[in-house]
């Protein structure tokens, strides 16, 4: 018998004490199959998914284990898995992932991000009538970060919206003298459904 613990936004921590790996992913398959068919609240059908993260490793204190299979089911969840076992090589990008949102606030303030620009063509006259503008972030440390590896970070805590002001402030800058010049040229901005 384990007691579960309940953290924010869906996120559930289950302490299996003196549990072999094999029987532990029995488990976790079965619960996974639970969450397969669809919950039925009232009329409606609500599809649930579910991904698992697993940090064995009992000697180390139980909040970095807890973080430590955040990150795992995380991991599992991008890569279409139902569970992942977290890798104590990863600690550096485990901090990394964990701090990305603060990490962007700070990026955005000290000039790290800026927007390269995708030209758009008219096919019948050849001419560069606009372009799309696509957010870029050179890290000091890590170089040339790519937008999967931040945007949905930014989409997921409550982020979008700076990353995106901040792309627009830039495209709009970029092609306003461009404008007021008499040439009219257009600027795509990608936004976040959320």
């Amino acid at each position: 018998e384990a007691i579960t613990y309940q953290a924010d936004q869906g996120v559930f921590l289950w302490i299996a004490e003196d549990c072999a790996e094999e029987e532990l992913v029995k488990q976790l398959e079965g619960l996974q199959a639970l969450f397969r068919s669809p919950i039925v609240i009232g009329t409606r059908l609500i599809d649930v998914a579910v991904t698992f993260g697993i940090d064995a490793n009992a000697a180390r204190p139980m909040a970095q284990r807890a973080s430590s299979a955040l990150v795992a089911a995380d991991e599992a969840a991008r890569d279409g898995r139902r569970w992942a076992r977290f890798n104590p090589a990863s600690f550096e990008e485990a901090d990394w992932t964990m701090s990305l949102l603060a990490r962007l606030d700070h990026a955005i303030e000290h000039d790290e991000l800026w927007v390269a620009y995708q030209p758009k063509f008219d096919c019948q006259s050849g001419r560069m009538i606009g372009a799309e503008a696509l957010v870029r972030w050179s890290h000091p440390e890590k170089g040339q970060l790519q937008p999967d590896q931040f945007v949905a970070a930014a989409e997921q805590g409550g982020g979008i919206d700076r990353l995106t002001y901040f792309v627009l402030d830039r495209a709009l800058a970029s092609i306003a003298p461009i404008n007021r010049a008499g040439r009219l040229f257009s600027v795509a901005v990608n936004l976040s459904v959320s």
